[in-house]
């Protein structure tokens, strides 16, 4: 009887520090600005090539508005698809300006575009 008596105390002692210890106010937070944007109705796109260059339309002989990097991951905002004979190409439209389809992966959302940018 005297071990459970003193069963139950340890016990107790434990839980109470458990208790005290594990409700104690701590000044930790968790910053949600630095996650990654989950959304699975936008594409991300992640460039492949060394150096690309953004262009004003979905042509190659459209003008130049912007250029991006290997490993840059952005959001896309719009595609086409263009037909010439019977080849078909895929330009993607982003807020830079349109890339074409060989100078970018595709990803369906930008935890793996980052996780694909980050193998390159």
């Amino acid at each position: 009887m005297v071990f459970c008596k003193n069963a139950v105390i340890v016990a107790s002692v434990c839980a109470a520090i458990f208790l005290v210890t594990g409700c104690s106010v701590k000044n930790n937070s968790i910053d949600l600005d630095s996650a990654p944007v989950i959304q699975f109705d936008q594409e991300w796109a992640v460039i492949t090539e060394p150096y690309a260059l953004f262009r004003q339309d979905a042509d190659f002989s459209a003008d130049t508005t912007a250029h991006g990097r290997r490993g840059d991951v952005i959001c896309v905002t719009g595609k086409k698809i263009l037909y010439s004979g019977n080849k078909q190409s895929v330009w993607y439209n982003f807020e830079q300006g349109w890339l074409p389809d060989t100078s970018v992966q595709i990803y369906s959302n930008q935890l793996k575009a980052q996780n694909a940018a980050a193998g390159l």
